[in-house]
């Protein structure tokens, strides 16, 4: 059976060079993604006294390959391209030294705290002793994302380290901290609350939850300028709540506007309820509120007041009322552009702003939804599994291009108009170069 599905014989054998090493080990192979970790696919086991094993009957494509040990922090990975009936042969070399990390919360060992550690190829995880200190073996060092738990922080503290041989990290001491309610005085429980430091270097924002109470918490917050996000089902978004913080504890209470509530009810072609279907309210390129459709394909959707929104399903657009039903067509079409300038350079990086069946699906919803397009490498952009109809896009560089393409939209028209069918469609457009 091929590993990945294609019909190629290539095997990849994996040499370990153990330098003294004699625990049992598992390699595993998986296919690389753009900007994720891999899909593992096949994993073997090597016994103490074995250091190689094969791969065979592997696709043609890009490879990473995980050497892992008894510990959370043996981890060492390489990566291997194969074509069509290729044989690849690989080494990954174990080069063990000793890892110390102490970890601390205002000069306060964090004791019994998870550390999850994500590198490029891998995630894995280990716990602090009672004095905040992990001793570990370590196989592969290097830039990593650092998520510590601990019962004494209110939510994960994210931190971008490089893994050597001595990491000594002191969390600040500073918590953010409040209340969510519903315009009633309720609270507001499962609230999502995301703080994010506005320094150019501390980009990482810290994410948690309100419990039954409508309270949060989040521990150890720098001192500077912060921006505070609180969005709740059947709740509209308020702006970011921006403040400074210097003292130990800044209190930042919240209070959440129901809106006017919309019954929707979301159906395929065929009248039968979709559950589980992201709606999004949105007023331009504002989102207003998100929910999802229960088990009979309803929603109820926090829209303004002033009706001035748009409700998105998919690429379903339609605008808000009090209720209202939400008809999906089947996603019977592909779309695979290629954007070219006219020397046949490719227009690479590039987003697609969408307008279909005379709808503009803004960025920011675009986004949420998961249906954005980019242009790859070769210039090319696929919509897979789209509901037949009429396409316009525009190709933009910035944020402050697509706004201003959507203040435009009605009067402008757009470069790349089609009407698709059922079925896989293809088309190349080509742009004069400027």
């Amino acid at each position: 059976m091929l590993l990945a599905g294609s019909a190629s014989g290539a095997t990849v054998a994996v040499h370990v060079a153990r330098n003294g090493d004699s625990s049992p080990l598992d390699v595993r192979l998986g296919l690389l993604r753009d900007d994720r970790q891999p899909s593992w696919i096949a994993t073997r086991h090597l016994q103490p006294d074995r250091s190689d094993i094969t791969f065979r009957d592997v696709a043609a494509g890009s490879y990473a390959l995980l050497l892992g040990g008894p510990r959370p922090l043996e981890r060492a990975s390489a990566h291997v391209a194969v074509g069509t009936d290729d044989h690849r042969a690989v080494t990954i070399a174990i080069q063990p030294r000793s890892f110390h990390g102490r970890f601390t919360m205002g000069g306060t060992p964090l004791a019994n705290a998870t550390l999850t550690v994500q590198a490029a190829d891998f995630t894995t995880s280990a716990t602090t002793d009672a004095r905040g200190v992990i001793v570990e073996p370590l196989w592969q060092g290097g830039d990593v994302r650092l998520t510590i738990d601990s019962p004494r922080l209110g939510a994960p503290y994210p931190a971008q380290v490089r893994l050597t041989g001595h990491l000594v990290l002191d969390i600040e001491s500073r918590v953010v901290r409040g209340v969510v309610r519903g315009t009633n005085g309720e609270p507001v429980a499962g609230a999502s609350i995301v703080l994010r430091a506005e320094d150019e270097d501390r980009r990482v924002p810290r994410r948690t939850t309100t419990n039954n109470k409508g309270e949060f918490r989040i521990d150890g917050v720098r001192p500077g300028s912060q921006s505070l996000r609180v969005s709740a089902s059947g709740y509209l978004r308020g702006k970011p709540i921006e403040f400074q913080i210097a003292e130990r504890e800044h209190v930042e209470n919240v209070v959440l506007d129901p809106g006017l509530g919309s019954s929707i009810e979301v159906v395929d072609a065929g009248g039968r309820a979709i559950p589980g279907v992201t709606v999004v309210c949105a007023t331009g390129n504002t989102i207003r509120s998100i929910t999802r459709t229960d088990v009979l394909g309803h929603a109820l959707v926090a829209t303004p007041r002033d009706g001035n929104a748009m409700l998105f399903a998919g690429l379903v657009a339609q605008r808000a009322a009090r209720s209202g039903r939400i008809v999906i067509p089947p996603g019977s079409a592909s779309l695979q552009l290629e954007l070219l300038v006219t020397d046949g350079m490719p227009l690479t990086d590039l987003p697609l702003l969408v307008r279909y069946n005379g709808a503009i699906i803004p960025p920011e919803v675009a986004r949420v939804l998961g249906i954005q397009q980019r242009t790859d490498a070769r210039g090319r952009a696929v919509l897979s599994h789209v509901p037949p109809g009429v396409y316009e896009l525009w190709p933009y560089r910035s944020d402050e291009e697509a706004e201003a393409l959507m203040a435009s939209e009605s009067v402008l028209a757009a470069p790349i108009k089609l009407d698709v069918a059922s079925g896989e469609y293809r088309a190349t457009v080509r742009f004069k170069a400027r």
